[in-house]
């Protein structure tokens, strides 16, 4: 509770000189306190989280939270409420991304960690040395009932865009931005293109496609994003294919 006293004294001692308060009530830490380099991650981390969410089938019981790179120093990243655990903001902002799911945009960054308790959810966090990406933010997601969970991982280019570059093991590259159809396939020939027709047929215009493969399984994982919307008829289609695994359609929006 020490860091909710340290903030609300600060604010309380700004007010009354006339300054504005750095924390609002749903953002106990402030994007302009963290390093101009990574507040990208912040949002991305939500979007990882709703992401996530929207390929889980299972009850989750665990959420595990990797930051990863040289940009994740402990030492640069601001205060955060210690409520229930010490989380950094990024797990944070996953953890309201996943929850933003099942409880809807009103789930807040102060009572997302709160949530997660009340559901019996463990939250692990970790840092580590970057790999393939300079830096990268991961998360998974396990349940009691499966051995293997949902995993998904994003950085920020050089550019300052958003990327997620990993779906389940299979590296994949494109934009979390408006609507994204999202598959898992047996990877012989004809298959995207059946999928293709399928949106052609009822007017779906693809903006970008991005497919990932992982050698020896035959399977592969397909992005689509999508100028407008897909009709939710053509995705439960889409899940009775023989070709496909699974399908979803995730409608990533920005943090209010």
């Amino acid at each position: 509770q020490s860091a909710v006293a340290a903030i609300a004294c600060s604010n309380l001692l700004a007010a009354l000189k006339g300054k504005p308060c750095e924390n609002a009530v749903n953002l106990p830490f402030v994007k302009q306190s963290l390093p101009e380099g990574t507040r990208a991650f912040l949002s991305l981390a939500r979007k990882l989280g709703f992401l996530a969410a929207n390929l889980s089938r299972d009850p989750v019981t665990r959420i595990k939270v990797t930051l990863r790179g040289p940009l994740f120093s402990p030492a640069d990243e601001p205060v955060c409420f210690e409520i229930p655990y010490h989380f950094s903001p990024f797990t944070v902002a996953g953890l309201k991304g996943f929850l933003e799911y099942s409880h809807g945009p009103e789930v807040n960054y102060m009572s997302a960690p709160l949530l997660a308790e009340d559901r019996g959810i463990r939250i692990e966090e970790s840092r580590t040395c970057s790999g393939t990406w300079r830096n990268l933010v991961e998360l998974e997601l396990l349940s009691a009932s499966s051995r293997d969970g949902i995993s998904v991982s994003g950085t920020i280019t050089e550019e300052g865009r958003q990327r997620v570059v990993n779906i389940g093991g299979y590296w994949i590259e494109f934009i979390p931005e408006g609507t994204v159809l999202l598959f898992s396939n047996h990877d012989r020939p004809g298959v995207i293109g059946k999928v293709g027709t399928l949106l052609g047929k009822v007017g779906t215009n693809i903006a970008n496609f991005a497919l990932g493969r992982r050698n020896g399984s035959g399977l592969a994982v397909g992005a689509l994003q999508i100028d407008d919307d897909v009709p939710e008829p053509v995705v439960e289609e889409l899940k009775k294919d023989v070709d496909l695994l699974w399908a979803v359609k995730v409608h990533f929006t920005e943090d209010l």
